[in-house]
């Protein structure tokens, strides 16, 4: 609570921001078991397919200048960058297609979260 609040988040968003995180977390988790019960390329089909490794410029233009939204937005994105990395890390064919989907859709979001 301290962290966040330092951070300039208020309760509500606190809360968002630990769930995002949570679900990255879980994510990752899940995404390992798929692929031990031999789903783990339906998980790179179905992100190429449902296209949610590229964009987000349009709600981060909105956002980034704010330093709460930010962190939240930061969050979601770790959502899906977790969820990438470690598909490849398993060595699953194709999940360099989705690093490199992610790569070219997020190319403008730095290190420090701000657009070039």
């Amino acid at each position: 609570m301290e962290a966040g609040h330092s951070a300039g988040l208020d309760f509500p968003m606190i809360q968002q921001w630990v769930y995002l995180l949570s679900i990255a977390i879980k994510d990752e988790e899940v995404v390992r078991w798929l692929d031990a019960s031999g789903l783990g390329l339906s998980q790179i089909r179905y992100g190429i397919l449902n296209g949610e490794y590229g964009g987000g410029t349009a709600a981060w233009d909105l956002i980034q200048d704010h330093p709460a939204l930010r962190r939240l937005g930061l969050a979601a994105f770790l959502k899906i960058r977790l969820s990438i990395e470690t598909l490849v890390g398993l060595g699953l064919p194709e999940s360099g297609l989705l690093q490199e989907k992610w790569k070219a859709a997020y190319a403008w979001l730095t290190d420090q979260g701000k657009k070039p």
